[in-house]
């Protein structure tokens, strides 16, 4: 399940309209949700609360093998609402697999006020703090949102030296490291420039999305339908002459959008540089509309988000995404393909392979959320009282190395609890690696 850090980040993500998906950081989102997910080695408690909506507080420990836990604090500009562990849906606390619509540009919020081209109000923050013990390691981070398409992240971690002469000199050592992040994302494009001081590591990150023609009608594109399947469906005959939809020309019967990008990083200390580039196809949430209606409604009603949103819609292919990620000067290629196959049930494969020395591997996983129909009172089998209820999510994971994860995440009374185990299935003396429990509260 996610940490308690995470849901906080991604709700005022979502509360500021970024999209943090529309990063070349997050091109590998989709195959990343299904295979890389860990499990718990121990026993593992979270405990969490939010006192005010802009401020919330986290504890967290281990009681099991070593002892150890940790004291977060969170705030933030904006009132943000995490919601309960008893109440909040499984997508909402659990990393699954979703294809991404095409990002939007980002808008300034109802509540910003400007005032001769300058905005006047307090601009959004969202500060974050955690002290581990008994390392006394601390982890911070600060976000600040200085317009709507422009964000600086500032994280750090400080480890104090555990030399007992420590106390004598009069420049104490310290083991840290401090990363400053500039983001800039405007729906097309988005770019991504970080510093790190401890190594003074210099990168750059930039990520294009290309995206259906400009004559696409924006109620269209909001739910997923192009333009060109939305005049046949409206009867409106052939095409302009000389328009191709930039969805359609990529993959015959296949529509989705096409997103590249690249990273370049210097670093001063070692006097060394490194690059990537990477590109992602995925196929767009298309959706076909119900019926016509009647001949005397007007055929702006067909396109508009809520005729193309209605619960007869059906899905016209079946969701993917291909990720490929090139690391030339370390030989280093990624190759990762996932898919929903079913409601509630998606794969994906991964193949690493270093053409250097020849190195590989290959990693399938999957995940399968469980759910159970629930029947309200007075309501027959089938009937409109009849909803599904989620019950859980089982992931699972293996590779050529010989490992095989499992990881089961559900909800018993107020508390969400994932289990998990760790195999090796080449050794006989020890085929379980890990094995942990892990239970996380929080309102």
């Amino acid at each position: 399940m996610l940490p308690f850090q995470t849901l906080v980040l991604r709700r005022y993500f979502e509360a500021t309209g970024w999209e943090e998906d529309a990063l070349y950081s997050a091109l590998t989102a989709s195959s990343s949700r299904i295979l890389d997910f860990s499990v718990p080695t121990s026993l593992h408690l979270a405990f969490s609360k939010t006192p005010t909506p802009g401020f919330h507080n986290s504890f967290e420990t281990t009681v099991l093998r070593e002892m150890n836990g940790s004291l977060g604090y969170f705030a933030s500009s904006r009132d943000l609402d995490i919601g309960s562990s008893e109440k909040s849906a499984f997508r909402d606390v659990v990393d699954g697999f979703r294809v991404h619509d095409m990002p939007r540009t980002p808008e300034p919020g109802e509540d910003e006020i400007w005032q001769g081209g300058e905005r006047v109000d307090t601009k959004d923050f969202l500060m974050y703090g955690r002290c581990h013990l008994p390392s006394r390691r601390v982890d911070g981070l600060f976000l600040r949102r200085h317009s709507p398409t422009l964000q600086s992240i500032l994280a750090f971690v400080h480890s104090p030296s555990n030399n007992n002469n420590q106390a004598l000199s009069s420049s104490p050592h310290f083991k840290g490291n401090a990363l400053l992040s500039l983001q800039h994302s405007v729906g097309r494009y988005s770019t991504e420039t970080s510093f790190s001081f401890s190594d003074g590591l210099l990168g750059v990150r930039g990520l294009y999305n290309f995206a259906p023609s400009s004559s696409t009608s924006s109620s269209a594109l909001a739910s997923g339908l192009g333009l060109g399947a939305a005049e046949e469906m409206l009867g409106a005959g052939s095409r302009k002459a000389g328009r191709v939809d930039e969805e359609e020309s990529l993959l015959p019967g296949v529509r989705g959008r096409l997103s590249m990008g690249g990273e370049i990083y210097l670093s001063g200390k070692e006097k060394s540089a490194g690059m990537s580039i990477a590109a992602r196809f995925c196929t767009l949430p298309d959706q076909i509309p119900p019926p016509f209606p009647s001949s005397s409604s007007s055929s702006s009603s067909l396109l508009s988000p809520s005729a193309l949103s209605t619960p007869s819609a059906i899905q016209s292919q079946t969701p993917m995404t291909f990720t490929l990620v090139v690391n030339p000067l370390m030989g280093h290629t990624s190759a990762a393909y996932s898919s929903q196959i079913g409601k509630d049930v998606a794969v994906s494969s991964r193949f690493d392979l270093n053409f250097y020395s020849y190195q590989s591997e290959w990693t399938i996983g999957g995940e399968w959320w469980l759910r159970k129909a629930a029947v309200s009172p007075g309501e027959g089998k089938g009937g409109l009282g009849e909803k599904e209820r989620e019950l859980g999510v089982l992931k699972m994971r293996t590779s050529t190395a010989g490992d095989v994860s499992l990881l089961y995440t559900t909800r018993v009374s107020k508390m969400l609890i994932s289990a998990g185990v760790v195999s090796d299935l080449g050794s006989r003396l020890s085929p379980v690696k890990a094995l942990g429990v892990e239970i996380q509260y929080f309102r």
